[in-house]
């Protein structure tokens, strides 16, 4: 953008225009440029995330969101009635808390065991409440990451989520 005029910075945030495609396409080359030069350094820089306090319970949803679109192992269940969440928009929360501060994440069981048991037997859901202002704590990389909330300890990864008490 170094160089450009205001206009043209303007329009690079539309949708869909010129600006907006050449902007996306300078941000992949510079990315995949970084990538080729030090891919571990890269993944250190860009893919490896650790947040803590209010950087984690604001991104909490997001990124729980993402695991679940990229495993396809689960889905965010947003149990606000119509009132709460106007509530939520009228006091501006409903862009960092758009499930709520408390919602459920309802993820599959896969049995560990053989691949016959896999294929036999059907597969389990549980639900697990997450209540965004108890989250201390989020590390990892999307496929594979921990969420620390109060005296819990969720890990997610590519096979489904584990729960220890750490207290």
């Amino acid at each position: 953008m170094k160089g450009k005029p205001p206009v043209y910075k303007v329009s690079s945030f539309i949708s869909g225009s010129e600006a907006n495609k050449e902007k996306e396409n300078a941000i992949i080359y510079w990315l995949e440029k970084k990538f080729k030069k030090n891919p571990s350094h890269f993944k250190e820089q860009f893919v490896k995330f650790s947040l803590f306090g209010q950087d984690a319970r604001s991104d909490v949803f997001d990124l729980l969101y993402d695991w679940c679109s990229l495993s396809k192992l689960g889905h965010i269940v947003d149990n606000r009635d119509e009132v709460d969440k106007l509530i939520s928009d009228y006091e501006g929360e409903s862009l960092s808390y758009p499930a709520g501060k408390v919602f459920h994440i309802v993820v599959k069981v896969i049995p560990h065991n053989s691949f016959i048991n896999k294929l036999l037997s059907p597969s389990k859901e549980i639900m697990v409440e997450i209540d965004t202002q108890k989250v201390t704590r989020l590390e990892g990389v999307i496929s594979d990451f921990n969420l620390l909330m109060g005296q819990i300890v969720l890990y997610f990864n590519n096979r489904g989520i584990k729960i220890e008490n750490c207290a």
